[in-house]
């Protein structure tokens, strides 16, 4: 049985140990597939690789609504 598989432009890898290791940027899908005992699935993995290292800047923002609208709130599925 062969290990691995080199195709034009992926690589086929069959048996552990294997890793996937960062280098360069751009946008690729993975297809995985897992083997269980009685059946294989396959899924896909869109992978991307940014060429910086800040990748996202999130903000988190803290409501003070007056008690009167806490009900609209409630009602609208903001709070819980």
């Amino acid at each position: 049985m062969i290990n691995l598989i080199t195709c034009r432009f992926f690589i086929v890898v069959r048996q552990a140990p294997f890793a996937i290791e960062e280098d360069g940027f751009g946008t690729f899908q993975l297809q995985i597939e897992v083997a269980f005992l009685d059946c294989v699935t396959t899924f896909y993995y869109d992978l991307t690789l940014f060429d910086q290292n800040a990748l996202h800047t999130y903000r988190t923002i803290q409501m003070d609504p007056a008690p009167e609208d806490w009900s609209k709130l409630i009602q609208l599925g903001g709070v819980s």
